[in-house]
């Protein structure tokens, strides 16, 4: 071999080398990173050391060039997954204006509360006060349905990021959850009974909604009673005292006032009120960094009137509001 194709060969070998060493790389890199990168790392140790590049030492660059584009693809990579703050709480990073991304479960069955209108999307006092609530507090919501019975244990294995959906703010489930300030005031629930019956219906037959603050609290008294699973789609509450299932149901203040419109007149509050909660409140997972963001935009709403607006909206002109 002439020196003159000698001296045009090297550098194409060299080249070839330093692709076959890349090659080697990728194919280790990707998998089984850990050996790919600790190689690499080795054989950049040894040309350091030794400084002579044969071809075994091409070989070695390419390998340890490729190691280094890999290391640095997954330094980006990492960092553009990091979760934002919002994350900590289960929400992610949206692409929408780089607002948070909050998934809300609810039953869509506790009307007025929350329900499924006739065009199929969730409706009631709890979307349309938590779509303004994400609104003010730049997070982009997305609502889910969910059973009842399931709600707390699935917001604590991270399936949602909130609930919003009746829930009534206690001690027991604050050992669980962590709420926002109320966003419906503590009343006392009531009984509900057909219209006629008076209050001597509270000493007959009684009904409560099963897994409910109500259903704890007879249990509770060891006072039998008749349970429904009204949030399955099954007969409520309401329907059973109407269909003379039972003689009273005992509910919430607000359920109650919008049924008594609903009926007009076939139905009446009777017997003692009875404080079972501090209101109704938004359950996240403990120490969410969502609570803080929900709670400075309730305050916001309440502060301008429009959480009592929309609770006079949704319930009626009885129902309680904020001072």
């Amino acid at each position: 071999m002439s020196e003159e194709t000698e001296r045009l060969l090297v550098p194409f070998l060299r080249a070839l080398w330093v692709l076959v060493g890349g090659a080697c790389a990728f194919g280790l890199t990707v998998l089984v990173p850990p050996v790919g990168l600790g190689i690499g790392i080795v054989l950049f140790a040894a040309l350091l050391v030794r400084r002579r590049l044969g071809a075994y030492g091409w070989f070695a660059v390419g390998f340890a060039v490729w190691c280094a584009v890999f290391g640095v693809l997954a330094v980006v990579a990492a960092l553009t997954d990091s979760p934002s703050s919002g994350v900590a709480t289960g929400a992610g990073s949206s692409a929408n204006g780089g607002a948070d991304t909050v998934t809300i479960a609810t039953v869509g069955s506790y009307h007025p509360f929350d329900f499924i209108n006739d065009e199929g999307e969730t409706d009631g006092l709890e979307p349309e006060l938590g779509d303004e609530l994400c609104r003010r507090a730049d997070l982009e919501c997305e609502w889910v349905i969910n059973d009842w019975v399931d709600m707390i244990p699935d917001l604590v294995a991270g399936e949602f990021d909130a609930i919003f959906s009746g829930m009534s703010i206690t001690s027991e489930r604050e050992e669980l959850i962590d709420f926002t300030a109320a966003y419906y005031p503590p009343t006392p629930s009531v009984y509900v009974a057909r219209a006629g019956e008076g209050d001597e219906a509270v000493q007959g037959t009684i009904g409560a909604s099963a897994n409910t603050i109500y259903s704890d609290y007879f249990t509770e008294l060891g006072v039998p009673f008749v349970p429904f699973d009204e949030f399955t789609g099954a007969a409520g509450p309401v329907d059973a005292v109407l269909d003379g299932t039972v003689d009273a149901v005992l509910v919430d203040h607000g359920y109650a006032i919008e049924k008594l419109s609903e009926h007009g007149g076939r139905l009446a509050i009777v017997g003692p009120s009875v404080q079972l909660d501090r209101g109704l409140g938004i359950g996240v997972r403990k120490g969410s960094e969502l609570k803080p963001k929900l709670d400075e935009a309730l305050a916001s709403m309440k502060a301008d009137g429009t959480v009592n607006a929309l609770i006079l909206k949704w319930i009626g002109a009885d129902a309680s509001t904020f001072e």
